[in-house]
């Protein structure tokens, strides 16, 4: 799920939008994102900070526009 803040009131001015992976299967998942091959982002730093060291494996690859989520996890990556 992508929610992105180019439309309307600035809701966060450090953040163009967020990126909501759920992979609910056993297995890691790597999706393309349409549109957003060469976007900048990361993941949230909640989780990047946050104990579980299974998230902290989510992978953004910028110029191929994919993003790889281990299994059995939600992954919130933030777009600068």
């Amino acid at each position: 799920m992508r929610v992105d803040d180019t439309v309307g009131a600035d809701v966060d001015p450090n953040a163009k939008g967020l990126l909501v992976v759920f992979n609910a299967s056993g297995t890691a998942t790597t999706q393309t994102v349409p549109g957003l091959a060469g976007a900048d982002l990361s993941l949230s730093g909640v989780q990047a900070g946050g104990c579980d060291a299974v998230v902290r494996t989510t992978a953004w690859d910028s110029a191929a526009g994919k993003v790889t989520v281990p299994a059995r996890t939600v992954a919130v990556l933030v777009q600068k």
